[in-house]
Order: structure tokens, then sequence, then C-alpha cells
């Protein structure tokens, strides 16, 4: 708070220079110092809110805190305990310098005028008058040089305050508080200056003392609510130095919470939750064999291992079709390095596709495998995950599709769905595709059960094909595929939601859809010219269809071998786990004799869908 003494003092030495009486200049003068100590009085207001803000958080501090605080203010606002203090000292009235220990409650408060009167409480007429030398407010030490004195005596019980004259000095020190009735600070100094006399010099020590007492009980005050918000703060960072601060901190560790996987009551995370849940517990391989995808380490080639260039459609590794118009694809089964660490899980194979692009609009070459039943992932959020690389930098395409099936009046297929460019380079790349398939509410399936839904690889596209490849474009070279998976969820976040298998258990999944037979098949001689035989197989998808892999078989019969010419294969019955029927186009048979097939490929069952 900015000092006034010189603008009162100004106010006061300009009595006589105008037409203002003493009364109008000292009107003026206490009703500033009026608004300045209610300033200091406001303190207490914002203490008070301080403890209110304080209290509603539990701080066990804040009592003992901002009473002291409030203690301070309201002794601030009584006129007495500005400029009246109180000493046990023992002290000899004399002349000279005088030592007194000013009481400890006064001395946050105290602001002692220039001049003083020490008055003996045990014998009001013995006082000593004088100017004050020093004052010590940590240790309430005050020194006045005395200048005059009334009666003698050593005493150890003082009152000390303004000091007016040394005639007064009795007066003074005698008066008890109560001798001044007025309600309000202006109200008191105009009593002040009645009993004075109008003394001017008075005045002008008055307005010096308010000015430093206002002060000094502002700074008591800022300085008590600063070592009450210290204690409160007890050495927190700046961070949390503040309730405000503290508070959000304490909602954000609400909100994390929240997020945290519970036990006591249902939770509703969103699809991505669910995948990083897994992916923080490592808990993906708790799930199973959960991906859709049959096959997808490319590990099962019943049909053959390498397929040369052709624009034909058709199956490569078991579960995986390629289809082209005018492009051609050959594609290959390829091993990786030993020890290799650029795809997860250790595959041993990967899928090899050298692509000659065509020209047209409507030309194009892909790879996909189709998964039986479209209720699978209808409505749902689900990932494709996969690597993959070519021999330069270039773009390939995703889509998803669902099909209904055949037989009765089913639903048209759904194309286009979850398109998504993606950019290759030479290095191993993983992929992850999520996807919200469509519902299939008030969609027809087939009666045939076959219907399905799938991802299509799109290696090669002309412009005719843009809205399900995001305009690809035609594009020639080898593209590799490998380790690709496709689950329910957001599996983004984990490392490799590819699922543990085994061997065995992948080969028997491909034979749902295709096998191939051969020494295992029982046949006898029907005629000299055919053979009869009957097989049991592991229960496919649908009644196969049967088809004889050469047109020279061989069967050994009577320990001697015999091949057919221009054979074919004669239907007989079949269902889903067994088949039997004739094969012609032999000669030299003997008929009712038991034969084997010379050949481990002799028939091929298809049920793919």
């Amino acid at each position: 708070m900015v000092s006034r003494f010189e603008y009162y003092e100004g106010l006061i030495r300009r009595i006589g220079e105008d037409d203002q009486t003493l009364a109008d200049r000292f009107v003026a003068m206490f009703r500033d110092v009026d608004g300045r100590l209610q300033l200091a009085e406001g303190q207490a207001a914002g203490a008070a809110a301080i403890e209110a803000e304080l209290s509603r958080y539990g701080v066990q501090l804040i009592d003992a805190a901002v009473t002291p605080i409030v203690a301070a203010i309201r002794a601030a606002a009584d006129l007495g305990a500005l400029l009246t203090t109180s000493s046990v000292s023992a002290v000899t009235v004399g002349l000279g310098p005088a030592t007194f220990v000013v009481s400890e409650t006064d001395r946050p408060i105290f602001a002692p005028a220039h001049m003083l009167v020490a008055v003996a409480n045990d014998d009001p007429s013995c006082a000593m008058w004088g100017r004050c030398v020093a004052f010590n407010r940590a240790t309430g030490e005050l020194v006045i040089d005395t200048l005059a004195r009334t009666g003698a005596g050593s005493f150890s019980s003082w009152t000390i305050s303004v000091g007016l004259s040394v005639q007064m000095a009795g007066e003074v020190g005698a008066a008890p508080n109560d001798d001044f009735t007025a309600g309000t600070v202006q109200g008191l100094l105009d009593e002040l200056m009645g009993a004075v006399g109008g003394d001017p010099e008075f005045a002008v020590n008055v307005a010096a003392n308010f000015t430093a007492a206002a002060t000094a009980a502002a700074n008591a005050a800022n300085a008590a609510k600063a070592a009450a918000i210290s204690d409160i703060r007890a050495g927190a960072s700046a961070g949390y130095d503040t309730l405000a601060e503290v508070e959000g901190a304490i909602v954000a560790v609400l909100n994390a919470l929240a997020k945290r996987l519970r036990f006591d009551l249902a939770q509703t995370p969103t699809a991505a939750e669910k995948g990083q849940a897994l992916a923080n517990l490592g808990a993906g391989i708790l799930a199973g064999r959960r991906s859709a995808v049959i096959n997808g380490n490319f590990d099962i080639w019943q049909r053959a291992a390498s397929f040369a260039a052709s624009a034909a459609r058709r199956y490569t590794a078991d579960r995986w079709e390629t289809i082209m118009v005018t492009s051609t694809v050959a594609t290959t089964r390829e091993e990786f390095a030993q020890g290799q660490t650029d795809v997860p899980g250790s595959p041993r194979y990967y899928m090899r596709n050298v692509v000659v692009a065509g020209a047209g609009a409507a030309d194009y070459a892909t790879l996909t495998t189709r998964i039986e039943g479209v209720r699978r992932t209808a409505g749902r959020t689900s990932t494709l995950t996969f690597y993959a690389k070519a021999n330069s930098n270039r773009p390939i395409a995703v889509e998803f599709y669902q099909g209904f099936g055949t037989g009765g009046a089913p639903s048209g297929s759904v194309q286009s769905i979850g398109v998504r460019k993606l950019n290759l380079t030479t290095a191993w790349q993983k992929f992850s595709v999520t996807v919200d398939m469509p519902s299939i509410a008030g969609k027809t399936l087939g009666t045939d059960l076959n219907d399905t839904m799938g991802v299509l690889f799109w290696f090669d596209a002309g412009a005719n094909l843009n809205d399900r490849t995001a305009s690809l474009g035609h594009f020639s070279g080898t593209v590799d595929i490998a380790h690709v998976s496709w689950v329910l969820g957001d599996a983004t976040a984990e490392d490799d939601p590819y699922p543990r298998e085994i061997g065995a258990q992948v080969l028997a999944d491909c034979m749902r859809y295709y096998q191939v037979l051969g020494v295992d098949i029982q046949c006898w001689a029907a005629t000299t010219t055919s053979i009869r035989y009957a097989c049991k197989f592991p229960y496919m998808r649908a009644v196969p269809t049967a088809v004889l892999t050469t047109t020279t078989p061989g069967i050994v019969q009577n320990n001697a071998s015999v091949v057919g010419a221009a054979s074919a294969l004669q239907a007989g019955a079949a269902t889903n786990d067994s088949l039997r029927g004739a094969i012609t186009g032999f000669t030299g048979l003997t008929p009712g004799t038991p034969g084997a097939p010379l050949s481990a490929g002799l028939l091929t069952l298809d049920a793919e869908l």
C-alpha cells in the first residue's frame, strides 16, 4: 500500500491558504484514511473465502491457519491496537534511552508513532515522553529516547501510545479505551482531534501513524495467508500447488480409473478399447483359433506348390483363389529364411504373386479367400492383419464383401466394403485394416448353405473397378503376402493377432473344402474294362464334386500294373464323407478281383464355396 503521508501533510500545511477550515481538511484526510483502513479490514473477507474454499476439500490445517489471520485483521481494525501496546519490561522512569519489549500479541500490528509516551499502569502519574528510536517487530524490542518525564520509580507494567505532550502524558496513559465512544474510525478520529484541540502537528503524526499501521496490517495479513497456503501446499510441485490443479489431477485420475477393467460392474468398452486391453495383457492367444481365415500362413498347398502365369481363375494355396480378367498371375509358395524376424510367429511359408497387368478398363488381377458363414462378422467391427512387400514401391487395395449364397431367392452380394489402398515397399510391412461389416438384417440367405464373407486383395485394376479399389490403377510386378488373419474386434494395437495353430488342424480345416484321394481308395474290377471304387473321407462342407486327375490311371491287380487309356469317371452315390463309382478305359482286367490305385492323387474332391 503506497504511503499517503505527504498528501496528508500538504492538506494540513495549506490551512489558511484558502477558505477551507481545519475541520474540512481533517475530514477529507481522515475519510481517505478510513477508506485505506477499510482495505485492510477487507483482508478478513479474503481470508474467510480461502477458509471456505479449503474446507470443502477437508484440509485439516485450515482452521489453525485462518484463525490467526482473522484475529490479526480484526485487531488491525481496532484503533487502540494500532496506536497502543503494552509491555511488562522492568523500566525505571528517567531521561535518555529506555528499552521496552512489546507484548507478543501486539507485535504484528503495532505501529509506533514518531513521538511516544510510556505510562506506568500501577501509577499513571509516572510517565516518560520521547522519540521512537527503533522497533524490532520480530523481537518486540522498542527503544524510546526519553525527552521528558513525570514521577519517579521503577515499574514492570506499561501502556505505550502516541506521545502528545509531557503535560498530557498522565491523561493519555490513564485514559481507558472506552473513553472513546465513536463507532467508526472517522468518528474516533474526530474525537481525537477534539481532545488535542486541533493541533496540526499532532494531526500530521496521526496521519503518518495511520499510514504505517494500515500498511503493517495489510502486510501482516498477506504474510499470514501466504504462510497458511505454504503449509497446505507442503512442498507440492508447481503443477499441483493450487486447488484447481489438484482438482484437475483428481478428475484425470478418476477418468483414467473409469477406463480400467472392472469385475464388480458391467462395462461397455469400444472395440478399440477391447483390442488395446487384449494387447496390453498379451491375451490374444487365449482366444484360441479366433481368425476367420483358414491357411493364413500358406502352409497347405494340396493342389500344387507353384502355378504358371495364367489369366484363368483358380485355387492355388488351399482356401486362396486368384481371379483375373486379361491380367495374368503366376503364384508360388516361397519359404522364409531360418530365424527371420520381419514377420512374427515364425511362419515357414509365404505366397508370391507375379502380376502382368492388362491395359483395359475392365482388366484386373485379385487374390481372395472366402469364409463360410456371412453371420460371423455381420454388424460387427473386425480387423484384417497381414504382412506384405513388393519388388518395388507400389500400392495394392483391399476390399471386403458379403455373399448370401445360392438356392431359393437369396439377396444379392454386397461389395465395396471397407475399401482401402495400401502402399507396399520392398521390405515386409504389417498392415492392420479395421472394417465395420454391414448388418444382414433384412437379407435372405440361399438354401444351399453357402453364404460367405470374404476379402479381396487387388493387385491390378482398370478404371471400371475404381469404386472397389480406391482407384488403384494398373500395376505389374511381384507382390508377396504372409501371415493373414481376420479377427473380431479392433486388433490394431495387438502385436500379432494371428492364432497359434497346429498344422494337422489347419490341414483338417482345408480338407472340409478340398481333398485329394489315391492309394486309400478301395477298388475292384467290375468288368475287363472298368473298375469299381469306394472310399471314406473326412466330412466335407457339402457333397463334393469328384474329378479324375488323369486319363491314364494305373492300378495293381494280381501283382501286375494295369494302365488305363482315355479313362473317365462314372459317378455313383456320394455323401459329405463317402463316395463310390466306376472308372473306365482299362483292358485285360480280371472281373471280381480287387486292386489298388498306383497314384496317390487319383481323385480330387471339391466342396469349395
